[in-house]
């Protein structure tokens, strides 16, 4: 087979390429790596042309779609702008329609012209340029205008907002915006605060509130605009709210005090909030937080006056060592400044017991022996004075009684052996009152024994109603201390005296009246000063009628505690008084507040700065012109 060689320009022939003359000196190797390299740099001459052209390409798309986008807000605001002329054409059409005359406004209205629709082009295989649509807006009125959207509209709540509520974040005012697309943005301007929002439907709400003090506003409208920016562009919504200003009235000072009871307590009980000390605070308002600062439990005052609560001590009572222990009760009101009181408790040992001082009365003071020796009748022996738990032991029988409760104790004594054996006349006997950790006490007493044929004459007696009354209650008028004696002799004098117990500041008065025609006079007592803690305390009451003395005690109290009723003061009388007593008839009541002009038959006892007023009344009204 022949080889035919071909001479380098026949080969470039081939290939349809010219060929410039080759060097004689080119090797096939140097040839390889120019031809690649020029391939190479083509290669990225063509990427880069490409990279432009897509930039470019992109450039341009981006450009059409913002002239486009424009395109269609400037024919909505055009849209929006005719509209809104032909809007205010047509209201100043109507404005001039209603000034014509009766007549004009009752002919009907000519009929509409109706437009002719333009006529449907023919169909053509290649149109013109001229029957192409024009999208620059015309002034034709056939041409169908754009889809109006509907003007934002701020809606605010009527009404007054206190400047209060406006002021404070978390409250403040809600408005509303309606007539919205969704991605419209709404931002508080001036007036009012708050957060921008974005409309996420056609209605959104904005929560505004006042940045600055609520003392600075005034009363009345407060303007506020809202910034809006949609589709159709950026507009200015404006709205009111009605404010009420804060009042400025000046808040009453604090002016408050307190009482303790019982200011000695066992460490144990002060650690027991069961029983604990109570804390009344005067002179407080409805609203008024209370906290003591043993237990910082905060208390809320329901009603003005007084309030009372329990403070204990929350540790362990080991801690506790006989003596005082402070405390203070911190009273804060708004719009003023907080009142702190100071008390003080007294622990004592419980190994401390009250050393026992107590008394007894008798009824009846006279009895013949047949009924003294009859133990359904005998005579009714009562001890005051005495301690819950104490052991009562008297004489005649022997039996020993155990005191229930603190205060009184009333039992029957009777003789145990024959009654003949009794003779007339005066019958010893002694009661004896045990209380564990102190000394006993011997009381002495007598009972008269009598003829059977002789009648034993009744015994004046004396009653206190209540033996235990409130502050609050005693300087009720209606209310107070009755103090009442029965069996004394008609007509004869009947003295009562009032003293307070354990206060020298205190200087008793008394006054004398005279006993009805059934043996019977009372009084009334009761405070005048709206001050009622200044009444807390013991009172002494001494009632004398013919020889007897009569005595007993009533005490006022500061809390909840105070009770007592109907019964004998510490003669054991157990009868209450009568309305129609001399001295005790028709209620005379309190006609002014001074204690100079205090009508007749009135009793002060002076405490401090306060009263105790005792009034007296009679049946038919006949005072006696004289009293001290």
């Amino acid at each position: 087979m022949k080889k035919i060689i071909l001479a380098p320009a026949v080969a470039l022939a081939f290939t349809g390429l010219v060929a410039a003359p080759v060097a004689a000196a080119e090797t096939p190797s140097t040839q390889s790596a120019e031809a690649k390299a020029a391939e190479q740099e083509k290669a990225e001459k063509e990427k880069a042309e490409k990279e432009a052209a897509a930039k470019k390409a992109a450039e341009k798309k981006e450009a059409e779609e913002k002239a486009e986008a424009k395109k269609k807000a400037d024919a909505k605001a055009a849209a929006k702008k005719k509209a809104d002329e032909k809007a205010a054409e047509e209201k100043k059409a109507k404005e001039a329609a209603e000034e014509k005359d009766d007549a004009k406004k009752s002919a009907p209205e000519p009929a509409k012209k109706e437009t002719t629709p333009p006529p449907a082009p023919t169909p053509s295989s290649s149109p013109s340029p001229s029957t192409e649509p024009s999208e620059e807006p015309t002034d034709d009125p056939t041409e169908e205008a754009p889809e109006q959207q509907a003007d934002p509209v701020l809606v605010v709540p009527q009404g007054e907002i206190a400047a209060e509520d406006l002021a404070d974040p978390s409250k403040g005012v809600t408005v509303t915006v309606t007539g919205l697309e969704t991605g419209d943005l709404l931002t508080p301007l001036n007036g009012l605060a708050g957060d921008s929002v974005e409309a996420a439907g056609s209605t959104a709400t904005l929560n505004l509130f006042y940045d600055g003090n609520a003392e600075d506003l005034e009363d009345g409208p407060l303007p506020f605009t809202i910034d809006y920016q949609g589709a159709a562009g950026i507009e200015t919504l404006s709205g009111t709210v009605n404010v009420k200003a804060v009042d400025d009235q000046p808040v009453e000072p604090i002016e408050a005090t307190l009482t303790v009871d019982p200011k000695e307590i066992t460490a144990e009980d002060l650690a027991n909030e069961e029983k604990g000390v109570k804390v009344t605070v005067s002179g407080v308002k409805e609203g008024d937080t209370i906290t003591d600062d043993l237990t910082e439990k905060p208390k809320t005052a329901t009603k003005d006056g007084d309030y009372t609560f329990t403070i204990y001590y929350k540790g362990n009572p080991d801690n506790l060592d006989p003596g005082t222990v402070p405390f203070t009760v911190t009273i804060e009101r708004e719009g003023t400044e907080s009142k702190e009181l100071k008390g003080e408790i007294t622990v004592v040992d419980d190994d401390a017991v009250d050393p026992i001082d107590a008394s007894l009365t008798v009824d009846p003071k006279e009895i013949t022996a047949e009924d003294l020796a009859n133990r359904d009748k005998g005579v009714k022996v009562t001890v005051s004075g005495v301690k819950e738990g104490d052991q009562i032991t008297d004489s005649l029988t022997g039996e020993t009684k155990t005191a229930t409760e603190d205060g009184d104790y009333t039992f029957t004594l009777y003789y145990k052996g024959n009654p003949d054996n009794l003779e007339p006349g005066k019958v010893p006997f002694t009661v004896t009152i045990d209380r564990e950790g102190t000394e006993s006490q011997e009381l002495k007493g007598e009972i008269t024994v009598i003829d059977d044929k002789t009648e034993a004459p009744a015994e004046a007696s004396l009653t206190i109603t209540p033996k235990s009354i409130e502050a609050a209650d005693f300087i009720n008028e209606k209310k107070g201390v009755k103090l009442s004696v029965k069996d004394c002799k008609p007509g004869s004098d009947v003295r009562f005296m009032v003293t307070a117990d354990g206060n020298s500041r205190v200087t008793a008065y008394d006054r004398t009246v005279k006993a009805d025609k059934d043996g019977k006079a009372w009084v009334r007592v009761f405070g005048t000063s709206s001050n009622a803690s200044a009444y807390v305390g013991s009172y002494s009451v001494t009632a004398t009628c013919g020889d007897d003395s009569l005595k007993g005690s009533f005490k006022v109290t500061a809390g909840s505690n105070a009770g007592g009723g109907d019964g004998g003061g510490d003669n054991g009388s157990g009868a209450g008084g009568n309305d129609g007593g001399s001295g005790s008839g028709s209620y005379l009541p309190r006609t002014g507040v001074e204690l100079d002009g205090l009508a007749a038959g009135a009793l002060l006892l002076l405490v401090g700065g306060a009263a105790v007023t005792i009034t007296m009344r009679r049946k038919k009204g006949d005072f006696s012109p004289s009293y001290i």
